[in-house]
């Protein structure tokens, strides 16, 4: 073959070649196929879910997680921390920007909080004070007030309950006759419980204290009668291992405050009382002091011997560490029940709250007393028992069924409404982190009809936030 014959042979088979090639590039592209894979589609809150896309013809994906999250990649895990059916949306596209849409869902399970009562709801449960354990579970102590007809006598009693919320061991404190009015535990230095409470029997009423293992295996209970007819504990703190049981005693609605002061292991030191002529005192939270004394609130009554509650307003006493009193404040108004909320000691002063009208108020108070700056804050059933906590950026404030966080000065970050026919009761911080709130919820038993207050457990994280129990 010549030179020519060759040359001849290679400029056909180029072109033959580029011919094809244009051919080819002129073809559509396929469009994209979007497909989904999932680990599961039901899930309990907290567990980890797989995605994989086995999409077709597509050179990118991107991923919608309830339309809050995305991800452009072809496989990932993801957790859900709320529970809801949640819609996961997959977009394939190819080098032509043609995209297909596919589309799953996952249900999430899990509930906001967790009740312990009588499997048969017809019993009331009044939850009154809770603690966490160093296994993850909580103590808390309860009313049990048994239902109209029922045989069984009123109680007082502390249960153990796990993580979930589940039971693990009781102690009955007080058993017939009794109606338990206040409990308050608190978690001692030593490793165990301290108790205390006080019954009213008949217009007699006495004060009971001490110390419980933290399994509730054992305790040590003691009763304080008062000298004369009536002596209530309302609360127990610890100070440099220190114990301070606060109430009140006195005859016929004519109290002073009542201080009962012991070493842990239950050895008695002194008894220390605060009086205000014409008037009665009722503490109902103490804290202590960087200089050594204490700040007492509570709500004092000008009308003596009359249980009439509207002639009440809020005080604040700060004492020093023998209980002279250094200043003193008053709040609220008469012909209106304030409630008592929280009571801290800030780098700024007092911090203190107290609610009624559907109006949540904070003093802030100056460390001498002369300066107060007033917070107001509007949410339903303020004027029930609730609590605040400071969760290290603001505020955690639950009042009726309504939980709020805010910022120290109390602008309002987020609302959110618990269970509507739950009340808070307290809310503390838990061991391994995070917090615990305490609630009353009436449960309906159609059966029955009646609607019984039971205990109610809602764990929050260290932001405030809910975490949600596994089903």
């Amino acid at each position: 073959m010549n030179k020519f014959s060759i040359f001849f042979t290679l400029s056909i088979l180029i072109l033959i070649i580029a011919c094809d090639k244009e051919d080819n590039s002129s073809l559509p592209e396929p469009a994209p196929e979007a497909c989904i894979q999932l680990s599961d589609t039901i899930v309990p809150v907290g567990e980890v879910v797989e995605f994989l896309s086995c999409s077709q013809n597509s050179n990118s994906v991107l991923w919608i997680l309830s339309g809050i999250d995305s991800f452009e990649m072809e496989q990932f895990t993801y957790s859900f921390d709320t529970p809801g059916v949640k819609d996961i949306t997959l977009v394939a596209e190819n080098n032509s920007g043609d995209q297909k849409y596919s589309f799953a869902s996952i249900t999430v399970t899990g509930e906001e909080g967790k009740i312990y009562g009588e499997p048969d709801l017809t019993n009331n449960y009044y939850p009154q004070d809770i603690v966490s354990t160093p296994n993850q579970g909580f103590l808390v102590t309860y009313r049990l007030w048994p239902s109209v007809g029922s045989n069984e006598q009123s109680q007082l009693r502390i249960v153990a309950l796990d993580a979930n919320v589940e039971f693990k061991n009781s102690f009955v404190l007080q058993v017939g006759g009794a109606n338990p009015l206040y409990s308050d535990i608190l978690n001692l230095s030593n490793g165990k419980i301290g108790i205390t409470w006080s019954d009213y029997i008949s217009g007699y009423s006495g004060g009971y204290f001490g110390s419980l293992e933290s399994d509730l295996s054992s305790s040590e209970i003691n009763t304080l009668n008062p000298s004369g007819m009536q002596l209530g504990f309302k609360g127990l703190i610890e100070k440099e291992k220190i114990l301070y049981n606060f109430g009140f005693q006195g005859d016929n609605y004519d109290y002073e405050l009542f201080i009962r002061k012991t070493e842990l292991d239950g050895t008695f030191i002194e008894t220390k009382t605060i009086s205000k002529s014409d008037t009665s005192l009722v503490p109902y939270k103490m804290v202590p002091t960087e200089d050594n004394g204490f700040v007492i609130a509570g709500l004092i009554n000008t009308n003596i011997g009359s249980q009439d509650i509207t002639k009440e307003i809020a005080f604040i006493l700060k004492v020093d560490a023998n209980f002279n009193i250094i200043w003193e404040k008053y709040f609220g108004v008469k012909d209106q029940f304030e409630q008592i909320h929280y009571l801290l000691e800030t780098s700024d002063g007092i911090l203190f709250s107290y609610g009624y009208n559907d109006n949540l108020y904070f003093q802030n108070i100056s460390p001498d007393g002369k300066k107060v700056v007033e917070h107001t804050i509007d949410v339903v059933l303020s004027n029930t028992e609730g609590d605040i906590i400071d969760f290290g950026s603001g505020y955690l404030i639950a009042t009726g069924s309504t939980l709020l966080k805010t910022d120290y000065q109390f602008n309002i970050i987020s609302k959110k409404f618990l269970n509507s026919r739950s009340k808070a009761i307290r809310i503390i911080k838990r061991i391994e982190g995070g917090f615990a709130l305490l609630m009353d919820q009436a449960i309906r038993n159609a059966e029955h009809n009646i609607s019984p207050s039971n205990i109610y457990i809602v764990k929050l994280d260290e932001s405030g936030e809910v975490e949600y129990f596994q089903n």
